[in-house]
């Protein structure tokens, strides 16, 4: 684990006036450690000095510029399928399945007009729950507000 990281990740903290438990900072720290250190230690700065109602994940990772969501990773499949450069018989990922199924399917996606993508993908982001998330880091708390 990056000493850097740790340390540049408790003092936008407490510049930005966060709460967080224990548990949750040592799973943030995971999370950040798996990514370039130098980005995560740019886009923590950036955070110390942009976010002003605390600070949340999803702020630090939207400020890493290599960092891809699961989420948009699966858009990125979905969106093959839905352009036909690949069948949904080749498609092996569940979520991904039923996050299109639940907006109407591949063959009524794939009729939209390319203007209505970028509603399309935000809508399928919300939908998309990846199933392979690991609850076991998280706290008692923090796991009985996951969806199920």
């Amino acid at each position: 684990m990056s000493d850097l990281i740790s340390k540049a990740l408790l003092v936008t903290i407490e510049v930005t006036q966060t709460k967080w438990s224990d548990d949750s900072i040592q799973f943030v720290k995971r999370q950040l450690n798996e990514l370039d250190e130098r980005e995560v230690i740019v886009a923590l700065h950036r955070c110390a000095r942009e976010c002003t109602y605390g600070l949340r994940l999803s702020d630090i990772l939207s400020r890493v510029p290599s960092y891809e969501s699961p989420a948009d990773a699966a858009w990125k499949i979905a969106l093959r399928v839905i352009r036909g450069q690949m069948r949904p018989g080749e498609l092996d990922d569940e979520a991904i399945k039923r996050a299109v199924t639940a907006m109407g399917g591949f063959k009524a996606l794939g009729m939209s007009r390319d203007t209505d993508l970028p509603r399309h993908a935000a809508r399928f982001k919300s939908l998309y729950r990846p199933a392979d998330v690991s609850t076991k880091s998280l706290s008692a708390a923090a796991r009985r507000a996951l969806p199920n």
